[in-house]
């Protein structure tokens, strides 16, 4: 009996202490993370190429798939604020193009043909991003242009005709992407660009315009500090 009131008297005195020894015990130190700091400048001009696929909506079939693939190049410059995330810049591209759909059609022994193709792409369009250090996501958009021919061609035993009708059209764009700086003034970007382009006459038909592409592109930043 006595050792089990001496065990009890040895308990309720450690515990009597213990807030008094942790009381005297240094103060844990306590760390904030460090804060992000943009590391990375977008701001300079730059130039660059381009290669991509584009498809185009018209009603000169009604149900067109005038398509192909293009390449050009482009130049612009960017503006990032020291310290800022926000990236706004300008970019004028231009670009050779092979997008094109035709319809052939036989009756008896005379065949008639009607084709449509885009070969020239540009666009004058501003970009306004948001940057984490050498990733940059952006909208984009501004003035866009296609140059764009419809041939019509019509045949039978001794005898063959053939005109064609080139217009540009002239409309807006619209657009998104992402850029990445991988290696000091160089950048690769992925882009989708929407081009409203309207409607020309050829042989007096109304045909509409619009077209949808997908690229990549390639950029050298002059004065890059990395």
């Amino acid at each position: 009996m006595k050792n089990i009131l001496a065990a009890g008297v040895s308990a309720l005195a450690l515990l009597s202490v213990a807030p008094a020894f942790a009381a005297d015990l240094p103060a844990r130190m306590v760390t904030k993370a460090p804060a992000y700091v943009q590391v990375y400048n977008w701001t300079g001009f730059y130039i660059g190429a381009h290669a991509g696929y584009g498809w185009a909506d018209t009603n000169l079939f009604g149900d067109s798939n005038q398509d192909g693939f293009f390449g050009g190049a482009q130049i612009g410059y960017n503006w990032q604020a020291p310290g800022s995330n926000w990236v706004f810049g300008v970019e004028l591209d231009s670009a050779w193009a092979s997008m094109k759909d035709s319809r052939t059609v036989t009756v008896g022994a005379v065949t008639g043909s009607v084709s449509s193709e885009t070969d020239y792409l540009g666009s004058f369009r501003g970009r306004v991003g948001y940057s984490w250090d050498r990733t940059l996501l952006y909208v984009t958009g501004g003035l866009g242009w296609a140059h764009n021919d419809v041939s019509a061609s019509v045949a039978f035993p001794g005898f063959a005709a053939s005109t064609s009708q080139s217009n540009t059209h002239i409309g807006y764009t619209l657009g998104a992407g992402v850029e990445y700086a991988f290696a000091g003034p160089w950048s690769v970007k992925g882009e989708y660009v929407y081009y409203g382009l309207g409607s020309e006459s050829y042989f007096g038909t109304d045909v509409d315009l619009n077209i949808h592409t997908v690229k990549l592109g390639l950029n050298y930043r002059f004065g890059a500090a990395y």
